[in-house]
């Protein structure tokens, strides 16, 4: 049997990404008190070269004239296929296990830009639109990663080759831009885009192509409903994405000039001395206004007022070489997650910085220590494949509070020949990391006897929820043995897009062996809100999602309707069910009934029998297939898929 899947496109938001690299938040944890904040900057020395090399002892940040301790810097470079993607930082933070793994001086990040054509003239966009696709017919196009975000709302994310993008642009320059008007949804979807290139994980930038004031109002005749967007406008959101703005002027009707309008032969009949002086004055004053908001707004975000877009590209390759992630630990009364001004200087007189000046404050939270046995493991620098450890995340979004529902999950398996002594007993440290800071956001430490099963591998798991805010994230995980030393390791990244906008929105599949023992629950509080609890059964979630072939697998997915008339109509209309293999040919079915869940939104739960189903060892795939008739009786299928295995 083969399956055709047809997307329901309108319904579906998706905000879960799974990224194969990268490092926050959340939970109940314990231990010490943090409070790192960062900001991105730019150092050149005299002559206006980048400066390499800078060590947290050249950086002074001062808040209100009380410096702040600045605890490392990480610099940053263009990725290059000899130097790909990935590379880990430097950060130097203290008993965590971020800071006892290999560090690279000069962290390789991607860099992602976002650009942003606004609302502007027909002429000016057009020409935004060619200049656009001329650069990404360069070779030098394909390091990039670039989303777009048209006049209209219209958003490419990141992710799509230079050829599609380049295929979009001409889609688009072949269509007239709607106009827009004051009040209306583009700030708005602005504001979703930046938030998006806020949890990329890596150095992010934004190119603004604007027209603001280009020409007088008199001149182009303009309604004052029309909506004319200045790069200073979009100054909060960047610096809430750590990204500078790089802003560039389009002409619109006409190239401005200083002059230009009123030298052009575009005024019709005679024009007296003081009408050209006049014209003059208006034009100065228009064009001083225009060029101040420019500036101004790449200065507020360490960013640069550019020519064109070649030149905008130009300048951010050129100002990697020079740039720094500073962290710094702010004022214990500062840790209030708002924003607070904030200055930093060289201490060598001939260098010179560039940045924002302000940054987003940390809320301080508890954050569990290494014990001392692990900590001494890591400085040794043991074999890490003593112990099998897995980790993994699973995302389910809640669009009413803006962040997801998130569970944490580790399985740490011995290995060993020999079976642990009557004095053996589990360590395990886990810790989240944010991508973006590289801070930690939270870290659980626990200790155990080994499980005793007759007959059974010795194998201890761990399980946490936790609220997820927006960004890009790893798992860390790390499990010792007391009485022998045997140490594993494993981490899992995920990312966490922003949840704005009414949208239905599915969470991750979730795959599990049955529910956690009485002893697994005692080590956690009871959470209502724990997305793996279902009627009762604290759902036992497989990190490595393997199972033996004799198992059955119970099967969940959540859902989040925007509004309750929805959520009767799936219920009402909606089925669900599960196929493992479908891309094959052969795939089995599972019913899966879609029902409330108990505390907010829908789910659809079942159990896959794999004893019946006879799978060799190895990969699979199970997808969860919702059906929906449309208005013409047809079926719409929405699919949903994720891997696992059978062990031999």
């Amino acid at each position: 049997m083969r399956l055709r899947f047809q997307t329901f496109l309108p319904l579906l938001s998706a905000h879960i990404i799974l990224t194969p690299n990268p490092l926050s938040w959340c939970g109940q944890v314990i231990g010490q008190a943090s409070a790192t904040a960062k900001i991105v900057l730019l150092v050149r020395d005299g002559r206006g070269s980048p400066v390499s090399g800078l060590k947290p002892d050249d950086f002074i940040v001062t808040e209100r004239g009380v410096k702040d301790t600045v605890s490392s810097v990480e610099g940053f470079h263009m990725a290059t296929p000899d130097n790909p993607v990935g590379s880990p930082g430097s950060g130097e933070q203290a008993t965590t296990l971020a800071s006892h793994q290999s560090v690279n001086d000069s962290p390789t990040f991607a860099t992602y830009v976002l650009l942003i054509i606004t609302p502007m003239s027909a002429t000016g966009r057009d020409d935004a639109l060619r200049e656009a696709i001329h650069f990404l017919s360069k070779p030098e196009a394909e390091k990039w990663q670039i989303a777009f975000l048209d006049g209209a709302g219209s958003y490419v994310p990141f992710g799509q080759s230079v050829e599609q993008l380049k295929t979009i642009l001409h889609g688009l320059s072949k269509h007239v831009t709607p106009p827009q008007y004051v009040g209306g949804s583009w700030f708005r979807k602005s504001n979703r885009a930046i938030g998006e290139l806020g949890v990329m994980p890596g150095r992010r930038a934004i190119v603004v192509v604007s027209d603001y004031e280009s020409k007088m109002p008199g001149t182009i005749g303009q309604n004052p409903w029309l909506l004319r967007v200045g790069p200073s406008m979009l100054i909060d959101s960047a610096l809430r994405a750590q990204a500078g703005l790089y802003t560039v002027q389009s002409s619109g009707p006409a190239t401005v000039v200083p002059f230009g309008s009123a030298a052009a032969p575009e005024f019709e009949g005679f024009q007296t001395g003081q009408d050209v002086a006049k014209d003059i004055r208006n034009e100065t004053v228009t064009l001083g206004a225009l060029r101040s908001d420019f500036l101004y707004a790449a200065d507020a975000t360490g960013g640069m007022p550019v020519i064109d877009l070649k030149d905008a590209f130009n300048q951010i390759a050129e100002d990697a070489a020079g740039s720094y992630v500073v962290n710094f630990i702010a004022s214990p009364n500062e840790a209030d997650g708002a924003w607070h001004p904030v200055a930093v200087s060289m201490r060598e007189p001939h260098l010179r910085v560039r940045g924002p000046g302000y940054y987003e404050a940390p809320i301080a939270r508890n954050t569990a220590q290494l014990p001392d046995g692990i900590l001494k493991a890591l400085e040794g620098g043991g074999n890490y494949a003593e112990l099998q450890v897995a980790a993994r995340a699973w995302l389910f979004p809640d669009s009413r509070s803006g962040i997801h529902n998130g569970a944490l999950a580790a399985d740490v398996d011995w290995i060993d020949k020999r079976t642990p002594g009557p004095d053996s007993r589990l360590q395990l440290f886990a810790e989240l990391v944010n991508d973006a800071t590289h801070a930690t956001a939270g870290s659980w430490f626990e200790e155990s006897d080994w499980p005793a099963e007759r007959g059974q591998p010795l194998r201890f798991h761990w399980q946490r929820a936790a609220p997820i805010y927006p960004g890009s994230y790893t798992l860390k995980v790390i499990a010792m043995d007391t009485a022998s030393g045997n140490i594993g390791s494993n981490t899992f990244s995920f990312m966490a897009h922003p949840l704005e906008g009414q949208a239905l929105r599915f969470g991750a599949i979730v795959l599990a062996k049955g529910c956690l023992s009485a002893n697994e629950l005692a080590a956690s509080r009871q959470n209502l809100l724990d997305p793996l609890l279902w009627e009762g059964c604290e759902l036992d979630a497989a990190p490595a999602n393997s199972f033996k072939a004799s198992q059955d697998l119970k099967v969940l997915v959540r859902m989040y309707p925007p509004d309750e008339q929805m959520a009767k109509l799936i219920t009402r209309q909606w089925k669900a069910f599960a196929v493992v293999d479908g891309d094959k040919g052969n795939g089995k079915i599972s019913p899966l009934p879609v029902v409330a869940a108990e505390v907010r939104g829908l789910a659809a739960f079942g159990t896959v029998a794999l004893s019946g189903l006879r799978f060799s060892p190895g990969p699979h795939q199970l997808t969860v297939v919702f059906e929906d008739l449309n208005g013409d009786g047809r079926k719409v299928q929405i699919p949903l898929s994720t891997n696992f295995s059978i062990e031999p």
